[in-house]
């Protein structure tokens, strides 16, 4: 268990996905890339949490809790042990748990696990221009935005834009230094 600000973050567990699958299901959705990209169905979800990649080797996924209960999902995946970097490739929480901050604490601590316990140098990640997590990410002052890709996913007979943003250890580190955190 990884605890957060307002949430904590556990490893998967197989018990935990008819859960996390209802949540997609009920969710107004995602912004991030990598979930949009694909037919969520139950056959496939597993694959879509971890990112279509073997689960033992390069990816975490984690549910999101809050108060005690599973409120969401969030993964880190594409981590390179040489490169020492992953990519935050899915994040989901209930709508009726949205605006409470989860999700942008969700964030925070799968970046600080990602350095402090994984030895990460950089963490990245690719949102669907049309969301509203744009926001959340830029109210992190370590979070860098490092490019949009122009019209580079179709969805619902449209090409959308999608920005790229990154935070390096040092950026992270040196914020958490200048407000006396961890």
């Amino acid at each position: 268990m990884i605890k957060g600000t307002i949430c904590s973050l556990k490893l998967l567990e197989a018990k935990d996905l008819n859960c996390l699958f209802d949540i997609y299901q009920n969710s107004s959705g995602t912004e991030f890339v990598e979930v949009l990209s694909q037919e969520v169905t139950k056959a496939n979800f597993t694959r879509v949490l971890f990112g279509n990649q073997e689960p033992e080797i390069d990816v975490k996924v984690f549910c999101i809790l809050y108060e005690e209960d599973i409120v969401g999902f969030i993964n880190l995946t594409n981590i390179s042990l040489i490169n020492r970097s992953g990519f935050v490739g899915s994040l989901i929480v209930k709508d009726e748990c949205r605006c409470k901050g989860i999700g942008e604490d969700a964030i925070s601590t799968l970046i600080e696990y990602a350095f402090n316990n994984l030895n990460l140098n950089r963490v990245h990640t690719a949102i669907n221009d049309a969301g509203n997590l744009d926001s959340i990410l830029k109210s992190h002052p370590y979070i860098k935005h490092e490019g949009t890709s122009r019209e580079s996913h179709f969805e619902d007979g449209k090409w959308i834009d999608v920005k790229r943003y990154a935070v390096i250890r040092k950026d992270f580190n040196k914020y958490m230094e200048r407000i006396g955190g961890k």
